[in-house]
C-alpha cells in the first residue's frame, strides 16, 4: 500500500510540473515545400506554406515572403512570376527557411489566388479593394509558430514583399519591430493617408523601386489600379524612414551599378544611407527606367507581362541582393 501511495505522489508531481502552455511536440516537416499549413487568428483560418532547403542547419535564419496584391503564396513561384521565383534558389544556396503566408481575398474574405494584404491604406467606400484582415496579428503568430516548429535563429527573422506585400513590409517594420531584424520591400511606397501606427524604433531596410512604374507611382499619387488608394512618393517614403532611423540624407554613398544588360532600357543607382551604423542603415535601389517588377537576370518576364507592368531591369538579381542585405542584421 505504501508503494502505491508513493507511486501516486510521484505521478502527481510529474503531471503538475507540466505547464499547460508548453508547445506541442513539433510535427515533421519535409525537405522542400510543406503545403496546406494553417493557423487560427482570432476567428479566421489563415493559410501559409514553408520551404525547407536541403541541409538546413539548426539556428537557420527565416525569411517571411509576402506576395503582391491579387497574387497568392503559390503564384509568386510560378514559371512566369519573374524575380520572386529566385527566392527558392537563394534559400537552397544560403540554407534559410522561407515562410510564405497567403493574404485574404477582399471580395469574399476567403483563401485562394486573388489575395491582398491590409497594408495601411484605409478601407473606405472609395477604396473597397483591400483586405480588412488582421495581418499584423497573423504574421506575429506565424513568427511564434515558426520558432516552436523549427530550430531557427530567433534574432534573424526578415520580411520581404512586392507591391502590396512591400507595403505590408513597411507596416510590419512599424508594428512588429521587436520581432523583425530587417525588411526588403520592392516596388512599394508608403500609403498616404495611412492608418498604421507610427514606428517606435529604427529598422534596417533595403528598398527597390522603378521610376517608370505604371502602378505604384514613383512620384506619388493615385495607385493605377481601381480602388487602391494613394501613396507617397519614393522620396517622401525614403525621408520618412531616414527620419525614423535617425539618419541624415547627406550620410550617403552613391553607386551606379554595372549596366550588364544594355537592351533592357534601364539602369540601377544604389544609395546607401547610414552605412556606418548597420542597425539604422537604409539602402535605396532606384531602377531608372524600371517598371512594377523585381529586377532579375535569371527570370525575365514575358513580353506581354512587361507591356502591363513596365520594363524589367536585368542588371541585378533582386532576391540575391536583398538577401545579401538582410542576412547581415540581427535583432
Amino acid at each position: 500500500m505504501r508503494s502505491f501511495f508513493l507511486f501516486l505522489i510521484f505521478t502527481f508531481t510529474l503531471c503538475t510540473s507540466c505547464k499547460k502552455d508548453d508547445p506541442a511536440p513539433s510535427q515533421t516537416f519535409v525537405t522542400g515545400w510543406n503545403e496546406n499549413l494553417t493557423l487560427t487568428v482570432g476567428s479566421q483560418t489563415r493559410y501559409f506554406r514553408v520551404y525547407q532547403p536541403a541541409g538546413m542547419a539548426a539556428n537557420a535564419p527565416v525569411l517571411i515572403l509576402l506576395h503582391g496584391g491579387s497574387q497568392s503564396m503559390t503564384e509568386i513561384f510560378a514559371a512566369t512570376a519573374g524575380g520572386t521565383r529566385v527566392w527558392q534558389q537563394v534559400a537552397d544556396d544560403e540554407k534559410f527557411l522561407v515562410v510564405v503566408p497567403n493574404g485574404v481575398d477582399a471580395s469574399n474574405n476567403a483563401n485562394g489566388t486573388n489575395q491582398s494584404w491590409n497594408d495601411c491604406r484605409p478601407l473606405t467606400s472609395a477604396n473597397p479593394g483591400f483586405s480588412a484582415a488582421d495581418d499584423v496579428a497573423f504574421i506575429s503568430e506565424l513568427i511564434e509558430w515558426t520558432k516552436k516548429s523549427f530550430k531557427v535563429d530567433n534574432t534573424r527573422f526578415y520580411v520581404s514583399g512586392v507591391s502590396n506585400g512591400g507595403l505590408l513590409s513597411y507596416r510590419l517594420a512599424a508594428e512588429l519591430n521587436s520581432k523583425i531584424a530587417a525588411i526588403a520591400p520592392f516596388i512599394a511606397n508608403l500609403p498616404d493617408p495611412s492608418e498604421c501606427s507610427a514606428p517606435s524604433a529604427p529598422m534596417p531596410m533595403m528598398i527597390c523601386v522603378g521610376t517608370l512604374d505604371p502602378l505604384m507611382p514613383f512620384l506619388g499619387g493615385n495607385v493605377a489600379v481601381s480602388n487602391r488608394g494613394t501613396v507617397k512618393s519614393t522620396a517622401e517614403t525614403l525621408n520618412f524612414w531616414l527620419a525614423n532611423n535617425g539618419v541624415l540624407i547627406t550620410d550617403v554613398i552613391t553607386t551606379n551599378l554595372p549596366d550588364l544588360n544594355t537592351t533592357d532600357n534601364s539602369t540601377i543607382v544604389k544609395r546607401a544611407f547610414g552605412s556606418s551604423n548597420p542597425a539604422k542603415e537604409i539602402e535605396l535601389y532606384t531602377v531608372v527606367g524600371g517598371g512594377h517588377c523585381m529586377p532579375s537576370i535569371a527570370n525575365p518576364l514575358l513580353v506581354a507581362s512587361e507591356a502591363a507592368v513596365g520594363p524589367q531591369n536585368k542588371d541585378m538579381e533582386g532576391a540575391r541582393v536583398a538577401w545579401d542585405f538582410l542576412k547581415q542584421h540581427k535583432k
